[in-house]
């Protein structure tokens, strides 16, 4: 998962607009609408939505619809070979691409190509897709949301791109930025911001020719912080030749309300387009967000069009849902409900569409859909991912060109991270952890994702069904099935893994498991093969894994300080082994090789031993000290080292004081 997460309340939020109609629909190039919102995912982490709209038709250039996963142009799904909902599209007539503004490389298609945008609702009759644009990233899966990752710090993502509608291309006529640029930014402060606010609205609003337009732009924040409306500047709109609607192609200016978003417009005297042309106006509005000390936070701009049309006759009027009501969706939970206009002008007939669908929501019927009255009715399970904030427009629009637009708010709460698996989730252990194998989003991290800590042996830890398993990876030159980085003795056979005295080194290449006393020890040499080894002494058992046993034959060696070697090895059959008292005697078939282990009944974990080989091809001299190792069991060796000893002649003799 990532850090903190994950509660995150979402609002979608609505209002009603009674707008005068075009006397045709808007057709031709290019750009229609951007707005732009974020929030924080986790850290310095946030998540971007662009919504964008563009001309739907492939005259004279086309936006075409792709696989992003292989980015190869295929069918689109509309009637004429056109895009339709759930098509997505790749924008190349702009080659519209998104910049995060801290230096970065910018988003779209490959290295230079437009962005990949996903279809969420279409106009045919005013020629216009609706779409909200992808995350690369995140593919094949189809992501609505980009992620980026800032360090700290104010910085001012963006879409820089051309072309508004021209001038004079039918059926349109833009007046006061035709065939200009167009930018659309939003301010992301890490650190001092988690949201940005957020609203939508059709590409193309209608105001009636000389009158008053008034229409509201709805927007909320899931921050709750206090929301402000400006028009956009110039060089905030474009770069610098930005005008908005009104001088000097129009006497009076439009203006928003600073505190309820409310856009008006006188619109007597403004310049129309020749006739059978759509009058078409751009704007764009800036919605800041400010603290409780009217601080400056953070904005968001929304750039969209307005088309003045004669007014002719009654709106639509909606019945359902409330406008600017707010209904309060679960993750993972199904939510529905019914959209429902009608006008009161006998025999009109009504168009419903929508514009900010969220990904995964969906309308039945599929809009636009027609009628008097028209209804459809809205659907969407909420995804985890998907809990983050949308304002959703409604418009009603009768064949006179006649309008209605309602708003509405959803708040969609996430129960991720609160410790159970709620509906939608596939795990929940509660505080986000990194490397737990459950995502931000409490779903199971894909089997083979990196988990845990920084491994030191057989490679990173993997999850697998969610649960974070360690490495195996690595060589195993002894070949006991454990790897070398595992094994207490790597070079050495012991799949048993057995280590007495716990030092982290296995018994079988341990070279001393305990300590060894010894009380007397003797070393003779003659001629031939007369030597003698003659000792003995004690040892107590520390560790309960240490038992004395012959299963693997006891062994005896003797070194002294020059390097003089002596010892043997009896075999378990050379042996005789009583367990209670503890009596074990080894002797060589001659019986010039003997070893006694002998139980001390008064002390249950001492043992004592006895050495007595003779007939050794031991030469003198011999030097102080001499050192005893006992090996007996599955690898258990015991050393020990007497030093008080005397050299005489040819042999030397050591005894404890």
């Amino acid at each position: 998962m990532s850090a903190t997460r994950r509660t995150a309340l979402h609002a979608l939020t609505i209002a009603v607009l009674t707008l005068a109609a075009p006397i045709r629909p808007a057709l031709a190039t290019h750009f229609r609408y951007t707005h732009i919102s974020w929030s924080v995912l986790s850290g310095t982490t946030v998540e971007f939505s662009v919504q964008s709209s563009f001309r739907r038709s492939n005259t004279p250039s086309f936006n075409p619809c792709v696989n992003p996963v292989s980015n190869t142009v295929i069918p689109c799904a509309g009637a004429g070979g056109l895009p339709n909902v759930n098509d997505v599209i790749r924008e190349d007539i702009g080659d519209t691409r998104f910049f995060f503004g801290d230096g970065s490389p910018s988003v779209g298609s490959g290295t230079s190509g437009g962005l990949f945008y996903l279809v969420t609702s279409v106009d045919p009759v005013n020629d216009w897709l609706f779409a909200r644009a992808l995350d690369t990233g995140s593919l094949p899966a189809i992501d609505t949301t980009i992620q980026h990752t800032y360090a700290p710090g104010t910085y001012t993502a963006r879409i820089d791109d051309c072309c508004r509608i021209s001038p004079s291309a039918a059926p349109n006529a833009h007046i006061n930025n035709p065939d200009g640029e167009y930018k659309v930014e939003t301010v992301v402060s890490i650190g001092a911001n988690d949201a940005s606010p957020t609203t939508a609205l059709p590409p193309i609003i209608t105001c009636p020719q000389n009158g008053v337009c008034s229409f509201l732009v709805p927007a909320t924040d899931p921050d709750g912080d206090t929301l402000r409306f400006r028009l956009a500047s110039a060089s905030e709109a474009d770069g610098g030749s930005f005008t908005q609607p009104g001088p000097p192609d129009a006497p009076n200016g439009a203006s928003i309300d600073p505190a309820t978003g409310v856009f008006t417009w006188n619109t007597a005297g403004a310049t129309l387009g020749p006739v059978d042309f759509n009058t078409l106006y751009s704007t764009q509005v800036v919605i800041e967000e400010r603290d409780a000390f009217n601080n400056l936070k953070g904005r968001v701009g929304v750039d969209f069009f307005i088309q003045l049309v004669p007014d002719v006759n009654d709106p639509p009027e909606f019945s359902l849902p409330a406008c600017s009501s707010t209904q309060t969706l679960q993750t993972g939970v199904p939510a529905s409900f019914t959209v429902s206009a009608s006008d009161p002008d006998a025999g009109d007939t009504v168009t419903l569409n929508v514009a900010g669908l969220p990904a995964g929501a969906s309308m039945a019927p599929q809009l636009p859909t027609s009628g008097n009255p028209v209804s459809s009715v809205f659907s969407w399970t909420p995804l985890i991912s998907q809990s983050a904030s949308y304002v959703v427009t409604f418009s009603a629009t009768d064949q006179a060109s006649q309008q209605a637009l309602c708003s509405i708010t959803l708040v969609v709460e996430s129960q991720c991270g609160d410790g159970g698996i709620d509906p939608g989730e596939q795990c929940d252990p509660g505080a986000d952890v990194p490397g737990d194998c459950c995502t931000a989003s409490c779903q199971l991290e894909p089997a083979g994702t990196t988990c845990g800590p920084t491994p030191v042996c057989g490679g990173p830890g993997t999850c697998q069904a969610g649960v974070c398993t360690a490495g195996s990876g690595g060589p195993d030159t002894d070949g006991d099935s454990l790897i070398d980085c595992l094994d207490n003795c790597p070079l050495i056979v012991n799949p048993d893994q057995s280590d007495v005295d716990n030092d982290g080194q296995g018994d079988r290449c341990d070279p001393e498991e305990g300590p060894l006393r010894v009380s007397r020890m003797r070393l003779k040499g003659k001629a031939a093969r007369d030597g003698a080894a003659i000792g003995r002494g004690s040892f107590v058992l520390e560790h309960p894994a240490d038992e004395v046993t012959a299963e693997e034959g006891v062994r005896f060696t003797v070194r002294d300080r020059l390097e003089t070697d002596v010892h043997d090895f009896w075999p378990e059959a050379e042996c005789g082994v009583t367990r209670r008292p503890l009596r074990i005697k080894c002797a060589s078939a001659d019986r010039r090789l003997r070893v006694a282990l002998r139980g001390v009944p008064a002390a249950p974990n001492a043992v004592r031993w006895y050495l007595r080989m003779k007939g050794l091809p031991l030469q003198a001299p011999f030097k102080s000290a001499l050192t005893v190792t006992l090996s007996y069991g599955k690898g258990i060796d015991r050393v020990g080292v007497i030093e008080d000893c005397e050299a005489k002649g040819a042999s030397i003799a050591c005894k404890e004081f």
